[in-house]
């Protein structure tokens, strides 16, 4: 499933310290990449050659909770502005952003679970 997936590449990115050496730009690449491939593999929406304006219409009302999709543009804004103009987010902003894409993806699966024993209960 592609929440499997994606939590295993967030903890190998986690443990590859990336930031922590200077490797700012490559860690938030990682990051977004992560989540869009995952967005893509459990929305059916092609992240990955949307800008992350183009990607927040698509998660229009109704696919997910208005503070997820917040959260995770925040981090997608945030990575945008390491990638395109060079910005330096310090430890916590770095910390925090991969713990909000696991937040998001733990969240978005949980929902899906959700649903699939809502549709399975006796009446």
């Amino acid at each position: 499933p592609p929440h499997v997936w994606a939590l295993k590449e967030l903890d190998k990115l986690g443990q590859e310290k990336l930031w922590q050496t200077g490797e700012v730009k490559s860690y938030y690449s990682r990051l977004t990449d992560i989540a869009r491939t995952y967005i893509e593999l459990r929305y059916h929406i092609p992240a990955m050659e949307q800008t992350t304006e183009e990607l927040m219409s698509s998660l229009h009302k109704g696919v997910m909770k208005q503070s997820l999709k917040k959260e995770l543009n925040e981090v997608l804004v945030l990575s945008d502005f390491v990638k395109f103009a060079k910005a330096q987010p310090d430890f916590l902003e770095n910390e925090n952003s991969l713990k909000v894409i696991k937040d998001f993806i733990d969240k978005t699966k949980q929902l899906e679970e959700a649903k699939k024993a809502e549709q399975h209960k006796p009446v």
